[in-house]
């Protein structure tokens, strides 16, 4: 759904828009790249979780946010 905005935008509203759209997009595409990388030699944290299981989880719940 793609809204058209006035060329004068006083509240900015349409370029946050842009830049949550970028935002959203890069941490799409850094997910599928960190799934794709998973190496099988993976340090656990303390917590005994690995380090892109902690990475993709971060990307998840910015993704939902």
């Amino acid at each position: 759904i793609c809204r058209m905005t006035s060329v004068a935008d006083p509240s900015g509203t349409h370029e946050m828009q842009q830049s949550v759209k970028a935002i959203v997009a890069v941490a799409r595409s850094c997910k599928r790249n960190l799934q794709k990388y998973l190496i099988s030699g993976e340090v656990l944290t303390k917590d005994g979780q690995s380090t892109t299981d902690r990475l993709l989880n971060r990307v998840n719940a910015v993704l939902k946010a």
